[in-house]
């Protein structure tokens, strides 16, 4: 590939079509059409399975030195229900079919991609909203974006839909984020968060809201009012379809919110969180009026009442809902099959009779591309007259045939992932009830043994008291005999001689009769 000039390259910074289609020209490559005519807007969307490995060099080459784009996605939809459109796309076409591997599934294509969106962050001041949804992120990755956040001034909204960052992944990430007071919503749904990620979320909404009142204390000086609205930093926080995230996570993110006055938006839908932590919510929602959206649906183990005290909490700011609306209901994610391609149906089309004659290569080569192929009898060499079939009759049943079976196994799949999501969500639930359990336990065993070691000590210490005051008979608390001691035998001999002298004195009064 050859170099492009400076020239080209600092026209390309401004015009990112034409950088891309020049990059595309240099490699002898065509470029792709949705990028293309999005960037003529100013927007970049890209469905990552269907780009090719050498379609990914120029348009990643194109955007690390971009600075006039203001929305860039890109999306995978492995994990979703494909739309009529796109099933037909994919019967039409070669590429982005089911059954293959896609380039974006490489570590290499990830790690270029994650260094490019880095270095775009870096220089450019234009760029608003960015979203990567449904692509597997490594802690590398996720380090590499971290600090092109770090970096950059402009972006508002941030999303890594369902790209299974989990707890670890998210620590790193927040340590990159929680300093850009330009970021306003942040959406982490599907990333298999439990309640360490939740954790990493209420130390994020704790050290902004620390950051946030130290700048209201400086703006009250001089009799001024600060403007808290105008404070930058967080405000929606999505965290759907994290399964494990439970009560403990709702627990610690009702902690946070406690003492915070500027989140407006907390997304929790299928969130795995019971009575228990939605109860925790409630009471947080009794002295913070702040928070217009506090979203729980899709959470079953939630009863009715408890769901509707904090929807009714939350609703009664109509001002903030306009400016952070609702969600949508979320639905569940069809995890798509990649080890076999499977048969999609579109709807038939009026053909007439076809008689497929010819080299049996050449039959095939002749046959629609779509799913609606002729069942074709292909009777032996001595009759050639009886092979067609109408397509409108058998092809159309055997495609319904398949269409009902299709639905069936794809209902029992979602039954099926849905007990699983349950088993799971009761797995951790009995493994949070078994620490504490086993926490309890210990704490439990440790008190006995301390209160045996006091008690023994007690009794120690009454004995010796006991032998101290009374003693037994003749003995004294060193173990040697009150004979033994010099002091004892002087006092007793000092007695009897007292007593001696009393006895004469009364002789010598004439009261011996008294001793008598």
């Amino acid at each position: 590939m050859a170099f492009t000039s400076a020239e080209t390259r600092l026209r390309g910074s401004i015009d990112f079509s034409a950088y891309y289609e020049t990059l595309c020209a240099l490699q002898d490559s065509c470029p792709f059409r949705e990028v293309v005519s999005g960037a003529r807007k100013g927007r970049v969307v890209v469905n990552a399975d269907r780009l090719a490995l050498s379609d990914w060099h120029p348009l990643l080459k194109a955007l690390q030195i971009n600075k006039s784009l203001d929305y860039i996605a890109f999306r995978r939809y492995r994990r979703r229900k494909p739309t009529q459109e796109e099933r037909q796309l994919w019967t039409r076409c070669k590429f982005g079919v089911r059954g293959s591997h896609p380039a974006i599934a490489k570590r290499e294509v990830t790690t270029k991609l994650c260094r490019a969106i880095a270095d775009c962050l870096t220089v450019t001041s234009n760029l608003t909203s960015l979203e990567l949804e449904d692509i597997s992120l490594k802690i590398d990755n996720v380090q590499t974006l971290s600090n092109g956040m770090t970096r950059n001034s402009s972006v508002r909204t941030f999303s890594l839909k369902y790209c299974q960052l989990g707890d670890r992944c998210l620590e790193v990430l927040s340590k990159g984020i929680r300093n850009c007071c330009n970021l306003v919503t942040v959406d982490f749904s599907g990333c298999c968060l439990t309640w360490k990620g939740a954790k990493t979320v209420a130390e994020l909404i704790k050290f902004q809201s620390t950051q946030r009142h130290s700048q209201a204390w400086k703006d009250s000086l001089r009799q001024k009012e600060p403007n808290l609205d105008k404070m930058g930093g967080l405000r929606r926080i999505t965290l759907c379809g994290n399964l494990l995230l439970g009560d403990k996570g709702a627990c610690l993110l009702a902690e946070a919110l406690e003492d915070d006055l500027w989140l407006k938006a907390l997304d929790l839908q299928q969130c795995g969180i019971s009575n228990k932590g939605a109860r925790q919510l409630l009471a947080c929602l009794g002295y913070k009026t702040n928070l217009s959206v506090l979203d729980i649906r899709l959470n079953p183990l939630i009863d009715a009442t408890v769901r509707n005290s904090i929807l009714l909490a939350v609703t009664e700011d109509s001002q903030a809902e306009e400016a952070f609306p609702w969600l949508d209901l979320a639905q569940e994610p069809e995890t798509l099959s990649t080890s076999a391609p499977t048969r999609i149906s579109v709807p038939a089309k009026k053909q007439r009779n076809v008689s497929y004659r010819g080299p049996l290569r050449t039959q095939y080569r002749k046959r629609p591309a779509n799913g609606n192929r002729s069942i074709v009898t292909m009777i032996g060499s001595e009759t050639t007259t009886g092979a067609t079939i109408s397509a409108n009759t058998s092809g159309t049943s055997l495609y319904q045939s398949t269409d009902a079976k299709q639905v069936n196994e794809l209902s029992q799949m979602e039954a099926f992932h849905r007990e699983i999501q349950r088993l799971r969500v009761s797995i951790e639930l009995c493994k949070d009830s078994l620490a504490k359990e086993i926490q309890g336990r210990a704490e439990a065993e440790a008190r006995i043994v301390e209160l045996e070691v006091e008690n023994s000590r007690l009794k120690s210490e009454l004995m010796k008291s006991y032998q101290v005051e009374h003693g037994q008979p003749g003995q004294a608390s060193n173990g040697k005999t009150v004979l033994d001691d010099e002091s004892t035998l002087e006092a007793v001999e000092t007695a009897i001689k007292k007593f001696h002298a009393f006895v004469d004195l009364l002789k010598a009064n004439e009261l011996d009769h008294l001793t008598q």
